[in-house]
């Protein structure tokens, strides 16, 4: 074969393998047909429709989509009487149906006169589709005598079918139906730089700098970006419940022109995104859709110079963006999620801690505590970050006299930071906090203060007596308000040394003692577990005590002892000495206990039976029902 031969046989070659794209790839296969055999469309394959049509009323829906260059295709979007893209839970529900749209009975051979009693004649809906070069129409008539059927003919053809009637269910819709119904689908939150919400006479105005919002209005303070973010997300996710048409939307504009409220989103895509541009997307919302509770007017602009749309949207999905006259400054110490700070410095005077995520763990750094922090333990850690981000200002105040006494700086998993400077304890004993630029001062509870002392204790285990087992305590003292008692160990057995009021009346007879009862409270005791550190050392606040407490004294002689303090929003203040394995000055120290721990001192001093002890101000957890067990034995006396 010749030179010039070759060619051609790849020029035709090429050509069938281009009719084979083109048109075999979209069109429906004899093996494809064989498949659907007994459906009503026997060529309509879901997968290669590429266009969509339904008339309803002397109104037609086209639908179309393109094949993109590896044979599938990109989404829906209506042509006529509209141009938009389509709600494809819509199109979808019409593929759906009419792909398994199935026969209960076949007419042969109808006559006029069946077209004319079935609707066929002057069908109430037409659907057509097309498939590469297949091109049908399903006419769709009466309803049958039964009523839960409706009869159709595909084409021309000479005969009938009864289908079932949830094929019009999916067609009887205004054409907006078939209208992607997601109002702003291109906002991308991340962008957005400013945000202003109107409603009559209240304006506020937000605005985004180096990744914080910030209120606008004088003075400039840190705005909650939590309530904003969510505020914002609301609105990219908004979807219109129905379309209005247009004989419904002159009552649209009417309620639209007075009492509503406008947010404005101007949006700036990062410079690497050439093809998007600066855009104000505007949405405003009114009074209730007439005809349809449950709804309100929604005007929504996409800010690109394109028309706005009138559409009505659920009452319940705008109800978040009702700001009223909520406060939306940021009352958090700090706006960061926990999982993003990777490593922290605080401090004080001349202490010092800084530690960082290595893993699932933290290791301390350097500072001058942290030569003696110590073992870091992980959950205390998680756990005053944690109490920090729950904290909350009490108020805000102006700037001047505030001196700064130490800081804690957080470094972010994406690069950025938060710094905070705060101050000595007020008058009132609150804690004034710089945060960052912020120009101007939040005061915290004293609660924020104990927390940034940099002692070294301060990251160390919260399971407070570890180092010591149930079985080394041979004798308990506890004292409550208005009684004491004195436990001794004899004989495996315990018992009462010594019986009272603290008022000094004359001693009563000792009752038996549960000394099974008295071990359960020890065990829970000894293995309890702070809700959290707060100081190495007690100020007034604490409000400890002798009123309340006990002392767990050990075979060595020596003595772990628990005061408790005033109430706090989860339990009591306590100071507790005899921590083993504590860093050289942190054997004692200020922690937050559960209220449960009064209740069990309180018993112990002869009061009344607490609630079970088995696993005081601990989480329930399997491993732990399983640890208690296994170690019964060991910590037996």
């Amino acid at each position: 074969m010749n030179k010039r031969g070759i060619v051609v046989l790849g020029l035709v070659a090429t050509l069938l393998l281009a009719y084979v794209l083109v048109f075999e790839r979209a069109s429906v296969t004899s093996k494809e047909r064989s498949e659907r055999s007994g459906r009503v469309l026997v060529s309509f394959v879901r997968e290669k429709v590429e266009r969509l049509s339904v008339q309803r009323n002397g109104t037609r829906v086209v639908l179309a989509r393109t094949p993109r260059d590896d044979g599938t295709f990109a989404g829906f979007r209506v042509l006529e009487p509209y141009a938009a893209k389509a709600d494809d839970d819509a199109v979808d529900q019409v593929l759906g149906e009419l792909e398994w749209l199935s026969a209960r009975r076949t007419l042969d051979a109808i006559s006029p006169q069946d077209e004319q009693r079935f609707g066929l004649a002057t069908p109430r809906y037409r659907v057509s589709f097309e498939a590469g070069r297949d091109k049908h129409t399903l006419s769709i008539g009466h309803g049958d005598v039964h009523g839960d059927g409706v009869y159709v003919r595909v084409d021309a053809e000479p005969r009938a079918f009864v289908v079932p009637k949830s094929i019009v269910d999916v067609l009887a819709h205004e054409p907006g139906h078939f209208r992607d119904k997601q109002l702003f689908p291109d906002l991308t939150v991340a962008w957005v730089r400013k945000l202003d919400v109107v409603h009559g006479a209240s304006q506020r105005h937000f605005s985004k700098d180096e990744g914080r919002w910030w209120i606008a209005e004088a003075p400039k303070v840190y705005a909650d970006h939590k309530r904003i973010d969510e505020l914002l997300h609301t609105v990219s996710e908004l979807r219109a419940a129905h379309y209005l048409e247009p004989g419904e939307q002159a009552a649209a504009q009417a309620a639209l022109s007075t009492d509503v409220t406008r947010l404005e989103i101007a949006v700036v895509p990062d410079e690497a995104r050439e093809d998007k541009k600066p855009r104000t997307p505007v949405l405003t919302f009114g009074g209730p859709c007439r005809g349809h509770a449950g709804e309100r007017y929604v005007r929504s602009e996409p800010g690109d110079g394109s028309a706005g749309l009138l559409v009505c949207v659920s009452a319940a999905d705008l109800e978040p963006l009702e700001l009223g006259n909520a406060p939306l400054q940021e009352l958090r110490l700090f706006a960061s999620e926990l999982s993003a700070v990777q490593s922290f410095v605080l401090s004080q005077g001349k202490q010092k801690l800084a530690l960082a995520r290595e893993g699932e763990s933290w290791k301390a750094q350097s500072g001058s505590a942290a030569e003696s922090v110590g073992s870091v333990d992980r959950e205390g850690v998680e756990a005053w970050l944690a109490d920090l981000a729950a904290a909350r200002a009490l108020r805000f105040v102006p700037t001047d006299g505030f001196l700064a006494q130490g800081s804690l700086t957080l470094e972010l998993a994406d690069q950025k930071r938060e710094q905070l400077a705060f101050g000595a304890l007020n008058a009132q004993g609150e804690l004034p906090v710089r945060r960052g630029s912020e120009p101007t001062v939040a005061v915290f509870p004293a609660s924020v203060f104990d927390r940034l002392e940099p002692s070294p204790g301060r990251f160390g285990s919260l399971e407070l007596w570890a180092k010591h087992q149930p079985s080394e305590v041979v004798k308990i003292e506890a004292h409550a308000p208005g009684r004491s008692r004195s436990l001794t160990l004899d004989a495996g057995q315990w018992r009462v040394a010594a019986l009272g009021s603290r008022a000094g009346t004359p001693a009563t007879p000792a009752p038996v003692v549960d000394s099974e009862r008295v071990r359960e409270t020890v065990r829970a005791l000894v293995d309890l577990r702070a809700r959290s550190y707060e100081s190495a050392h007690a100020r007034p606040g604490h409000g400890i005590s002798k009123e309340t407490g006990l002392a767990l004294g050990l075979q060595d002689g020596s003595s772990l002892t628990l005061e408790l303090g005033a109430a706090t929003d989860r339990g009591m203040h306590a100071r507790v000495t005899g921590v083993g394995g504590a860093p050289a000055g942190a054997e004692a120290m200020i922690v937050e206990v559960g209220a449960d721990v009064v209740a069990a001192i309180v018993e112990l001093a002869g009061g009344p039976r607490a609630p079970a002890p088995a696993a005081l101000d601990a989480e329930d957890t399997d491993e732990d029902d399983e640890a208690e067990h296994e170690g019964l034995d060991e910590h037996e006396h």
